[in-house]
This record gives C-alpha cells, structure tokens and sequence, in this order.
C-alpha cells in the first residue's frame, strides 16, 4: 500500500464549501429579507454581479407595488411615503462575518446607522451590533423591469470566517410584490483549509504502517 494512502486519512481539510459560480433567484414575493435565500460560503471574497432574463436567469427587475405610475425611461425619484411607483434592481447580502465590501466599484466604509431622507433609498454598508447588512440599490425607480436593470450594480464582500450568507429583496411587505432579482454569485478567493490532526485516525495510521513494515520485511 502507498505511503499517501495510509496518511490521507490522518488531516482533515476544515473549510467552508467551495463555490462554483451560482446563479441566485430572488422572487420578489418569496424571497424577502424576511424569508431570504441562505448559502454556505468558505472564509474569502466573492462578487455579486446582476444578471437578467437576457442571460438564463428568472428576473430582470422586481416592483414593490401592483401598480407602475413612472413615465419617464430615465427614472422617478422614489419618495418616502410612497408618491411613485415603478420597477427597481435593489438586494441584500448579509451576514455577522462581512468584513469588507465594495459596490459599483466603490470601496464601502461601514456606517452604524442607515442613511437618511432621500439617501436612506442609496447603496450603504451598515455594520454595527447584531445588523451586518451590503445594501445595493438606488434611489429611482423605472417604468419597466429591463429598465430598472440597466442601473443595476454589483457588488464584493469578504468574509473573515465560514459563515451561511443571506441574499434578499429589502421589503417587508411583499405581498403585492412583482417580479424578483437574478444575481450570479461566484468566488474571488477562498482561503486555503487547515490540515488538523484527527486523533482518532491515529490507530488506523499506525496498523497501516505496521503492515507497511511486514510487506517490506517479507520482501
């Protein structure tokens, strides 16, 4: 028997699962910050890029309303409480072990709390207590969903440890909701795994290696 064979069982490889490239559909009814779609993800960094129909994906576009009363191909400003309705391209990542993002290309430092008035709408990175929160969006909203895409933007962040990451569409009230958010998840770079000692394999090792010794004496 190979000396590699009787080792492989002596390391464990810890690490969090490997990502291949996952295409993440969020539905704008199912699939809120109260519901949100969960992933295991391994210490390192990853992109959040959007993707739409166009590209094999279920969404372009989700609308918070039943109804869409912005005209304008450019976008409505959207207004808190509500004075226009239309299709946006905003989601969520969060997790405890986010330690640094970046969206749109713009590296984000993290604030303890949302923003306000006609920002509270913009993209940020809220960390503070139990909250840890990539926030990607902006504050328009558009006649349809292909056009509400065209403003979409991506997103990085890193995780400092293994960690289940959350992806949702920020509403609480999406019942009426129409439409939902593709997003292809794919990683930068994972952190290499720690070759631990398993104890317990040790009885095993040394049998294999005794008889390791006898095929060699009998030889």
């Amino acid at each position: 028997m190979p000396p590699l064979v009787l080792f492989a069982g002596f390391f464990a490889l810890i690490s969090g699962p490997v990502l291949a490239a996952t295409i993440i559909d969020l539905n704008g009814r199912s699939d809120s910050i109260l519901s949100p779609v969960q992933i295991s993800l391994a210490a390192g960094s990853y992109t959040v890029t959007p993707i739409s129909a166009a590209d094999g994906a279920a969404y372009t576009g989700v609308s918070f309303w039943s109804s869409i009363s912005c005209g304008t191909p450019a976008g409505c400003p959207q207004t808190s409480p509500t004075s226009v309705t239309g299709y946006v391209y905003k989601y969520d990542v969060y997790s405890d072990a986010i330690s640094a993002a970046t969206i749109a290309g713009v590296p984000q430092v993290a604030v303890v709390s949302p923003p306000t008035g006609a920002q509270i709408f913009d993209s940020y990175w809220q960390k503070t207590g139990s909250t840890n929160v990539v926030r990607v969006g902006e504050g328009l909203v558009y006649p349809t969903a292909a056009l509400a895409f065209q403003s979409a933007q991506a997103a990085t962040f890193t995780l400092d440890a293994d960690a289940v990451v959350n992806f949702g569409i920020n509403d609480s009230l999406p019942s009426d909701n129409r439409g939902g958010i593709s997003l292809l998840l794919d990683a930068v770079s994972v952190l290499p795994p720690t070759q631990v000692p398993i104890p317990g394999t040790l009885p095993a090792l040394l049998l294999g290696l005794g008889l390791l010794g006898c095929l060699r004496r009998r030889g």
